[in-house]
C-alpha cells in the first residue's frame, strides 16, 4: 500500500467511528500539536541558554586575559617606578653639579668684554659658550632619558 491509500483507509476508518471517538481523537490530536509547540519551544530555548553559556564563558576568559595584561602592565610601571627612585638622586646630584658649572661659566661669560677685538680673546670666549650649551643639550637629554625610563 502507498502513502495514499494509506490515508484513505484511515479517514474511512475515522468516519465510521462514532461521533464521541471522533471528537476525543481531535482532542488528542491538538494536545499533541500542543506538545509539539512546547516542545520544539523547550528545545530552542535550551539552544539559546546553551549559546548564552558558550558567550558568556567567551567573555569570561576575555575578562581574565584583559586582567592578566594589565596586571602585567601595572607590574611594569612598578619597576620603572622603582628604578626612577633609585636614579632620581643620582640625577639629582648631576643636575646640581651641572647647574653649578654652566652658572659658573655663564657668570664667566659674562663678565668677558664682547666688544674686544683680541682674537685669543674672542676664541676663549666662544668656547666657553660652545661648553655652556654643550652642558645645556647635556642637561636636556639626561632629563628627557629620566623622564622617558
Amino acid at each position: 500500500m502507498n502513502q495514499n491509500q494509506n490515508t484513505i483507509a484511515t479517514e474511512e476508518a475515522y468516519s465510521n467511528l462514532p461521533v464521541g471517538a471522533q471528537e476525543a481523537i481531535q482532542k488528542v490530536d491538538v494536545a499533541l500539536q500542543k506538545v509539539h509547540a512546547i516542545t520544539a519551544t523547550g528545545y530552542a530555548i535550551t539552544n539559546q541558554i546553551a549559546q548564552t553559556v558558550v558567550e558568556v564563558k567567551q567573555m569570561q576568559l576575555a575578562i581574565q586575559q584583559m586582567d592578566s595584561q594589565v596586571e602585567i602592565i601595572c607590574k611594569e610601571y612598578d619597576m620603572r617606578i622603582e628604578k626612577n627612585k633609585l636614579i632620581a638622586p643620582i640625577i639629582q646630584s648631576q643636575l646640581t653639579s651641572y647647574s653649578s658649572q654652566m652658572d659658573q661659566l655663564l657668570k664667566t661669560i659674562l663678565e668677558m668684554d664682547p666688544s674686544s677685538k683680541d682674537e685669543e680673546y674672542i676664541r676663549y670666549r666662544s668656547e666657553l659658550i660652545s661648553t655652556l650649551n654643550g652642558a645645556s643639550v647635556n642637561i636636556s637629554n639626561m632629563f628627557m632619558n629620566f623622564i622617558m625610563c
